[in-house]
């Protein structure tokens, strides 16, 4: 549909008019592209024969209604102008009531070739809008390097011209409801043109969104919509003494945040990082997860912040320096009687020495 009116109602209105313009006595038949026979057509055996009956065929016409039926046209032309030319009446017309879309015309010069020389006249008659407009948005992505709330996201379209000239137009972004970005486009006919806006998505959560265009003669294909999952920031606490070990290399809790936060800020994981004494005045139940990083000991007070926090559903992750202090760590971890249970599933052990040949690192015994 465009301006308000069907393709297949113009093409009904047309063949209407070329009907009530036949002399009596003139025989005719109705073809439809999809070759769907009506019931009453079929009742009487009458489809694609001519007849002298003008207001049956009429009747049938106006009866007719558009489906989604695949229709070649091509064949139906063709094997109407074969019907034409078996007959022996030296006028004979076929009209062809069509918008000339292409791909329903494929093939037809070949086949309207077994009926070149036999006199049989066929006449388009186009019902297409000369002033048709069409352009569509074809896809919609977003795209961020995270999909955490409050970073920048793109969303991206794509925007087919199948106008014959130039389109000009005006692109649109709507979040939630409200418009938030908006480009002008310029696509040369059969083209099509990438968009880009630039946003935010608030909070967490799902968010709805649109792209849509306007200013054609098909305002059904305008508008594509979308809607994505904004993920919280996900809060890890990192405990470590910051200390440098032997030779001068980084402490773990160095490598821990980049591999935490490679993004510096902008990923879905934020880290914080705390002393052991700073950590236990923290309120632990803000965060997903509390990490030791190297941590030579840890101090009671600590862990009975952590027993209580895991308790509750919190997660601890350990990652013990080479050389710990077992004690304080069995003191920290180990099973307290309550029925509780101990915190981590194994006892530190002592380091052990590696293979011959192995690295110079130590390696935990548990």
């Amino acid at each position: 549909e465009h301006n308000g009116k069907t393709r297949f109602a113009r093409a009904k209105t047309a063949a209407d008019r070329l009907l009530s313009g036949l002399k009596q006595g003139d025989s005719m038949f109705l073809r439809f592209a999809s070759g769907k026979r009506l019931e009453k057509y079929r009742a009487l055996e009458d489809y694609g024969r001519l007849t002298s009956d003008r207001a049956y065929v009429i009747e049938e016409m106006v009866r007719a209604r558009c489906t989604f039926a695949r229709g070649n046209l091509a064949a139906q032309i063709s094997e109407s102008a074969e019907v034409l030319a078996e007959q022996d009446d030296p006028n004979r017309e076929l009209y062809v009531v069509t918008d000339l879309q292409r791909t329903s015309l494929r093939g037809l010069s070949a086949r309207l070739s077994r009926v070149k020389n036999r006199g049989v006249s066929v006449i388009f008659v186009d019902v297409s809008d000369p002033d048709f407009r069409n352009s569509a948005v074809t896809d919609v992505v977003v795209r961020s390097r995270t999909r955490a709330a409050g970073e920048p996201a793109t969303v991206q379209a794509q925007v087919r011209n199948s106008s014959v000239g130039t389109a000009a137009l005006e692109a649109s972004l709507f979040l939630s409801g409200s418009q938030v970005g908006s480009q002008r486009l310029e696509i040369e006919s059969g083209s099509s043109a990438a968009v880009s806006f630039s946003c935010h998505l608030g909070a967490a959560g799902a968010h709805h969104g649109r792209v849509e265009i306007g200013g054609d003669s098909m305002a059904f294909d305008n508008v594509r919509h979308f809607r994505t999952e904004v993920l919280s920031k996900v809060r890890v606490l990192l405990v470590s003494d910051g200390s440098a070990r032997a030779g001068n290399r980084r402490p773990g809790s160095f490598f821990l945040l980049r591999a935490l936060d490679p993004l510096e800020g902008r990923g879905l994981i934020s880290p914080s990082t705390a002393f052991p004494t700073a950590a236990v005045g923290e309120q632990l139940d803000a965060y997903a997860a509390v990490v030791l990083s190297d941590l030579t000991r840890v101090p009671k007070d600590l862990g009975a912040a952590l027993r209580k926090y895991v308790a509750g559903g919190g997660g601890l992750i350990v990652f013990p320096p080479a050389s710990p202090d077992v004690k304080s760590y069995s003191e920290a971890f180990a099973d307290p009687g309550d029925g509780t249970g101990p915190l981590l599933a194994a006892e530190l052990g002592k380091p052990m020495s590696p293979p011959a040949g192995g690295g110079d690192m130590p390696i935990e015994r548990f």
